[in-house]
C-alpha cells in the first residue's frame, strides 16, 4: 500500500479550524489530514476490521506507520442505543483483543479510540448509519439522516452524546455527521428547497450547532447528497457562512469511479486506443484512395442509402419537405469518396 505521508498533528496545534478552503491549526497554519477509514463497527459485528487478527495497538502503529495521521471512525446508532452488552460473536471478532471480549459494543469504540489517539492519530468520528448494517443502497432505509426506528430527534441527541463523550480528547477533532445521504423509502434529500423534513441543510446546521455546543473546538463535516457525490446545491443554503458556524464547517464528497462518466470514458478509451488509432488509419486510406481513384477517373455513381436525419440542423430540417437540403457533412463524404457530384440518398 502506497500513500502520501503526513506528519502526526501535535496536540499543541488543536484544534483544528477553516480558513477559506483550508484546514488550519490554532496558529492559521495549514493542516493536511491524511486519513483512512477504518471499517466495521457500524456493521452486524459492531467492532472494527482486524481486532480478530491483531491487537489494537499493533493496529494502530500500523496506521502510522503507513504515513496516516487520521483515522476515520464509523458506527451506527445501535452501537449506542440498543442496549448491547456484549459484542456479537466476541470471540470471534475479538480474538486477538481477549481483554475487550467482555466489553459492550460502544466500550469497545472507546478502547479502539483511544487507542488511535494514543499513537498520535486524529480521530473523526462518523455516524456511518443508523440500524447496524453495510452501506450502502438505495433498498436498506439508511439513506436519510432519520430511518423508520430512529427519529431526526434521536439523531441530533445522539449527537450531543457522542461529542459531550469525547470533548476531553483534543485528537477527536471532527464529526462526520452523517455518511452519504440518498433516497430512501422515507424521501429524497434535498438541499435548501423542498420539504422541510426533506431538507438536509437544515438538519446539518441543527446537527453541526449541537456539536459545536458541547464542543467549540470541533470540525463539521458534512455530507453532499446522492451517495455523497454532490455538493452543487449548498449556494442555495451555504451553512458554512452562518455565523455560529463559520470557521468549522468541512464538505465532504465521495468520489466513485462507477458513477464517474469521465473516468469510465477515460478507462475505456484506454482499453480501445489501439482500436481506435488502426480505424483511424483506415479512414485516412479510405480518402487517400477515394482521391486517387477521382485522379484516374474510376469513380462510380452511388449513394448512402441510410443516415440519421438526427444529423440535421434543425433549420436544414424545417427545409427537409422541399427537398432542397442536405447534411454538409455527408455531403462532404460523398464528394470525398463518390467524387464531385456524387449521387446519394440522405433517409
Amino acid at each position: 500500500l502506497a500513500v502520501a505521508t503526513a506528519e502526526l498533528i501535535d496536540r499543541s496545534r488543536l484544534p483544528l479550524h477553516t480558513s477559506g478552503r483550508y484546514i488550519v491549526d490554532v496558529e492559521g497554519r495549514r493542516v493536511r489530514l491524511n486519513c483512512a477509514n477504518w471499517y466495521g463497527a457500524h456493521m452486524k459485528m459492531m467492532v472494527m476490521n482486524g481486532m480478530e487478527l491483531q491487537p489494537l495497538a499493533n493496529i494502530s502503529k500500523t496506521i502510522v506507520g503507513l504515513g496516516l495521521n487520521c483515522i476515520r471512525l464509523p458506527y451506527s446508532m445501535d452501537m449506542i442505543y440498543g442496549n448491547y452488552t456484549h459484542v456479537p460473536d466476541a470471540k470471534v471478532s475479538l480474538a486477538a483483543n481477549p481483554e475487550l471480549q467482555d466489553s459492550s459494543p460502544l466500550e469497545v469504540f472507546d478502547a479502539t479510540l483511544a487507542s488511535l489517539t494514543d499513537a498520535g492519530l486524529i480521530v473523526i468520528l462518523n455516524n456511518h448509519v443508523s440500524s447496524s448494517t453495510w452501506c450502502c443502497s438505495l433498498l436498506d432505509g439508511e439513506g436519510m439522516w432519520y430511518t423508520e426506528q430512529y427519529s431526526e430527534a434521536d439523531w441530533l441527541e445522539h449527537l450531543v452524546s457522542m461529542t459531550k463523550r469525547y470533548r476531553e480528547n483534543l485528537l477527536v477533532a471532527g464529526f462526520d455527521m452523517r455518511n452519504e445521504l440518498r433516497s430512501s423509502e422515507l424521501g429524497n434529500p434535498t438541499w435548501g428547497y423542498g420539504e422541510r423534513s426533506k431538507d438536509w441543510s437544515i438538519a446539518a446546521e441543527k446537527g453541526g450547532k449541537l456539536v459545536l455546543a458541547e464542543n467549540p473546538g470541533m470540525l463539521v463535516i458534512v455530507s453532499g447528497l446522492w451517495y455523497s457525490i454532490f455538493l452543487c446545491a449548498v449556494p442555495n443554503n451555504p451553512i458554512h457562512l452562518h455565523d455560529e458556524l463559520k470557521g468549522h464547517v468541512v464538505y465532504t464528497s465521495h468520489e466513485y469511479a462507477w458513477v464517474n462518466f469521465h473516468l469510465t470514458a477515460r478507462h475505456w478509451i484506454g482499453v480501445y486506443l489501439w482500436t481506435l488509432a488502426i480505424w483511424c488509419c483506415f479512414l485516412c486510406l479510405v480518402v487517400v484512395l477515394s482521391w486517387f481513384l477521382e485522379y484516374r477517373g474510376q469513380l462510380r455513381p452511388g449513394w448512402f442509402a441510410q443516415c440519421s436525419s438526427s444529423l440535421l440542423s434543425s433549420r436544414c430540417r424545417s427545409r427537409a419537405a422541399s427537398g432542397r437540403c442536405y447534411s454538409r457533412t455527408w455531403r462532404c463524404v460523398a464528394d470525398a469518396v463518390l467524387g464531385p457530384g456524387g449521387a446519394f440518398l440522405l433517409n
